[in-house]
């Protein structure tokens, strides 16, 4: 998918429950010596 003029990436999943979900993402750029990281909590 391009937004922008950059391409992205995306989708969608279902969580079922009633549970906590925590969910890291890394994020690799080339020419940086470490990933970023992203953490995302969600209660449902």
């Amino acid at each position: 998918m391009a937004i922008a003029g950059t391409v992205t990436y995306g989708g969608f999943v279902t969580l079922p429950g009633s549970d906590r979900y925590d969910i890291l993402v890394d994020i690799s750029v080339p020419g940086r010596p470490a990933p970023a990281r992203v953490g995302l909590a969600r209660q449902q």
